[in-house]
């Protein structure tokens, strides 16, 4: 009678494990999984995004092309307040992702308060990313990898209404290469081609055809 208890008993938990397959139930240990595996490929593309940021900043210093790039040099760059902002950045993001967006935005608004640097934890930028100066910077869309945002350069929509998580429609994209002059205005729901730059003082509000020169008419 023991025996016939105790295989019926593994009848009914293997008849339970059925229905919560078929109801879609998950078990604990399997999302703690999943979240450590994004997690994990979180901070794998923050550090590859990182590692480019600073090879692009030491390429913009003139003054340390030609100088050998130790592993002092690359810290001392780091340290510097754009490669700073950008990582204050790159953290948020990747708090963004894992939904710890409470601690994303205030991440991004220290950055703020550090750097005067509004750029949103929703924002998604490529890798190789430079600030020269971090005052007045504003980027709330989409951009591919090695942009360039000179002082004040805002890229956002046309609306403060809109959140970016909800609506990404409504904010620009930017493809590779692209470079934002010096208070250059990229608003509304437009895409910027790859290796695009704009003049400083430049309002851009329609689409824009890669490898092109966007300036303002006097």
């Amino acid at each position: 009678m023991a025996f016939q208890s105790s295989h019926e008993n593994i009848i009914q938990i293997r008849i339970c494990k059925i229905e919560l397959a078929r109801t879609g139930y998950r078990p604990v240990h399997i999302d703690k999984v999943k979240s450590y595996r994004i997690l994990r490929h979180e901070y794998r593309k923050l550090c590859a995004c990182i590692d480019e940021d600073i090879n692009v900043a030491i390429e913009q210093a003139s003054d340390l092309m030609v100088r050998k790039q130790g592993s002092l040099r690359r810290v001392s760059v780091f340290l510097t307040p754009p490669l700073l902002c950008v990582f204050l950045y790159r953290l948020a993001h990747l708090l963004w992702n894992v939904n710890a967006r409470r601690l994303a935005r205030f991440l991004a608004w220290v950055n703020f308060v550090m750097h005067k640097a509004s750029i949103s934890p929703a924002s998604k930028i490529g890798a190789g990313l430079y600030i020269p100066h971090t005052v007045g910077i504003m980027f709330h869309g989409i951009a591919g990898a090695h942009l360039i945002l000179f002082a004040r350069a805002v890229v956002a929509a046309n609306s403060i209404n809109f959140d970016i998580s909800n609506h990404p429609e409504a904010y620009p994209v930017l493809g590779d290469g692209v470079q934002v002059g010096a208070w250059g205005r990229v608003i509304g729901s437009l895409k910027i081609g790859s290796h695009t730059k704009i003049a400083p003082y430049t309002v851009v509000t329609q689409d824009v055809m890669p490898n092109s020169i966007v300036f303002r008419r006097r």
